[in-house]
């Protein structure tokens, strides 16, 4: 249920984005990644060009608790943004952000994370390079707190922090590491990473698998790794790592709390280890000085992990195993001469969206590499599978507008630097018949929340008042950007019902229109699957029901209550809400204004308003034009389960 509040309050849909996706382009489209970010809507991806980002725009990177990726076009390599010792990369609060290609250098922050600093937000970090960054206590490129993330095909090279995590500083989340390096990075405790597990309220999990640590030092404690656990239900987990060559007065690898032990299995670990798999053997790098990580051809960490749980390709993007069995570490040993005619291997082909009324714009991204160390110069694009490439581009994404209804199968063929070439397998695209028309009807309601990411969705019950006339409507969602996602109609008889979920299959948050030519009585909800199946009502509100100013007559953020206030915008022009706190002696004692654009939405936890303190009272609105809202509570953080929403009224109703 932790996930179901992280959706909930962080808008941090927990799937991939929605087809609606809009793409800004730096510096085509905006100068700086900053003004790429304050231009973006929930969902939108911000494709960086090759080239080095630095000055002001370009650090300090505020993403706003919105729903981004920020990925290169070409690659770590060639996308550098250099803070020049300046300040943070990113300073990210609240939403859903995934970063890839890109490579973060030079961070400083005098508190923690020069490179990344993350506070209840969701993270996906991919095929990302973290090198120089320094901060004053702790995490020096990343510090990251109250909530989960994700590395994939990282690399962490001479980063410091003075106080703890020279690379990364984890706490009160859950945290997974796949294929990724640690070199050079060092602290006064946890070289490379701290993970200080101490919060009885905050469940913690953090696991590393096929990732190697050498050459970090710490002054103190756990050259590579510094693990305090306190708690039973917390646990670090280490699987086909290799820890090797760090150095710390005590803990030159690992430092743990003694009486929760970390679980290390299959991993070459110098000094030994007990458990499943692990050994005590040198690795035999290429080149540990020069922080080439690479296994040599008799390393004894050669097909010495187990299969479970592991990548299906390495760092390098080479496919696992490439032997008798799993290799621990990063990379997957491949001989240094492999023959010069080795086809590409594509790692991936995928498509968004993959299904959609006419006409349907779809956008394909393929990864390929080339085993034999040379480069992908080619990607052919046949969109319909009938042999004839409709796109041929030298880059491995393209995008392509379906004319027609059906499925449609579409592959990919990349080609390597010496004309040897490799098919993907199809992708299936089923375009559907356009929608017919609907004509507006007189009755207008609103629901100002929805959500359907993941496990979790958005349900609408809705009756037809009229005793004798039939009714057909329309349910449209809109994001938070305030862009049409989807649009469903019914048809209901006269005084009879439907219930259904609305929106199904999106993956983004924001709010729904319901247009009838019949009055409706209607409810809303929204739930989330799982162990701890629970619904909370939202609002159905009618078109009188709108108003400028509304109270929500309770709220509680508390040690162990949180709210969220959700606002929807259902006018053709952008609004300012203003959101104030009254406490309960009736003192106003704060307010924060917020725009929302036209027919848009906003999410406003009230720990992110009035972050730090302690609330009990009530929360007014005021807008610049009618909108309507409701509030969340929950108590999932103190490890409750109740989940309630409650409405909005009229002021002076």
């Amino acid at each position: 249920m932790k996930k179901l509040f992280c959706t909930l309050v962080l808008l941090a849909a927990l799937t991939p984005f929605p087809a609606t996706a809009a793409t800004i382009q730096v510096p085509q489209d905006r100068p700086t990644i900053q003004a790429a970010i304050d231009a973006a809507g929930n969902g939108d991806v911000i494709m960086l060009a090759a080239g080095t980002y630095t000055g002001k725009g370009n650090y300090n990177l505020k993403t706003q608790g919105k729903e981004l990726t920020i990925k290169s076009v070409s690659g770590p390599a060639a996308c550098l943004i250099d803070c020049q010792g300046q300040g943070q990369g990113f300073n990210i609060r609240f939403g859903l952000v995934t970063l890839e290609g890109l490579s973060i250098k030079n961070g400083f922050s005098g508190s923690g994370g020069g490179g990344i600093y993350a506070e209840k937000a969701e993270l996906r970090i991919t095929d990302c390079i973290f090198a120089g960054n320094r901060a004053a206590f702790d995490g020096g490129a990343v510090l990251v707190t109250q909530r989960r993330a994700v590395f994939t095909n990282c690399i962490f090279t001479n980063n410091h922090a003075f106080l703890a995590g020279g690379a990364i500083s984890l706490t009160y989340a859950a945290f997974s590491f796949t294929n990724c390096t640690f070199t050079g990075n060092s602290a006064g405790q946890g070289g490379a990473v701290v993970a200080p597990v101490d919060n009885r309220d905050w469940p913690t999990n953090c696991n590393f698998i096929n990732c190697t640590f050498a050459g970090n030092s710490a002054t103190q404690k756990g050259g590579a790794i510094s693990c305090f656990i306190l708690y039973p239900r917390d646990m670090m987990t280490l699987k086909n790592c290799i820890l090797w060559g760090n150095s710390a007065p005590q803990g030159a690898q690992v430092y743990e709390d003694p009486k929760k032990p970390l679980t290390i299995a299959w991993c070459d670990i110098q000094g030994g280890r007990p458990g499943e798999g692990n050994l005590d053997s040198d690795p035999l790098f290429v080149d540990p000085a020069g922080h080439d990580l690479h296994l040599m051809e008799n390393s004894p960490a050669i097909d010495a992990g187990t299969a479970a749980g592991a990548p299906a390709f390495d760092l390098d993007g080479n496919p696992r195993p490439n032997g008798a069995g799993i290799d621990m570490g990063a990379y997957e040993y491949r001989p240094s001469t492999p023959p010069a005619d080795t086809p590409p291997v594509i790692n991936s082909f995928t498509a968004a969206p993959d299904h959609g009324p006419i006409p349907l714009q779809v956008s394909f991204v393929c990864l390929a590499t080339d085993p034999d160390g040379g480069s992908i110069v080619e990607y052919r694009w046949d969109f319909d599978n009938d042999g004839t490439p409709e796109q041929t581009t030298t880059v491995n994404t393209a995008s392509y507008t379906y004319p027609g209804t059906g499925p449609h199968t579409a592959v990919c063929t990349v080609v390597d630097d010496e004309g040897t070439a490799a098919t993907s397998t199809g992708l299936v695209i089923t375009v559907e018949p356009p929608v017919p028309p609907y004509e507006e009807g007189e009755y207008n309601y609103y629901v100002p929340y929805f959500s359907a990411a993941g496990n979790f969705w958005t349900g609408l019950g809705i009756a037809n008042a009229s005793s004798d006339q039939e009714t057909s409507l329309q349910a449209t969602v809109y994001n938070q950007a305030g862009r049409r996602v989807k649009t469903e109609t019914r048809i209901i008889a006269a005084r009879g019902q439907a219930a259904f979920q609305v929106g199904k299959g999106l993956q983004t948050p924001g709010w729904v229109r319901v247009n009838s030519h019949q009055p409706l009585y209607g409810l809303a909800f929204v739930g989330g699957a799982g162990p701890h199946l629970m619904m909370a009502d939202v609002p159905f509100i009618e078109q009188n029901g709108l108003s400028p100013c509304l109270v929500i007559p309770h709220i509680a953020q508390t040690e162990a209550w949180d709210t969220s206030i959700f606002i929807c915008n259902p006018n053709p022009d952008r609004v300012t809400v203003t959101i104030s706190f009254i406490n309960e002696q009736g003192e106003l004692r704060g307010s924060k204004k917020y725009p929302i654009r036209k027919m848009g939405s906003g999410a406003f936890p009230l720990a992110t308003v009035f972050p730090g303190r302690k609330l009990d009272g009530r929360i007014e609105i005021s807008a610049t034009g009618k909108v309507a809202a409701f509030a969340l509570y929950t108590d999932l953080k103190s490890g409750g389960y109740n989940y309630a929403g409650i409405d909005a009224r009229e002021c002076g109703k």
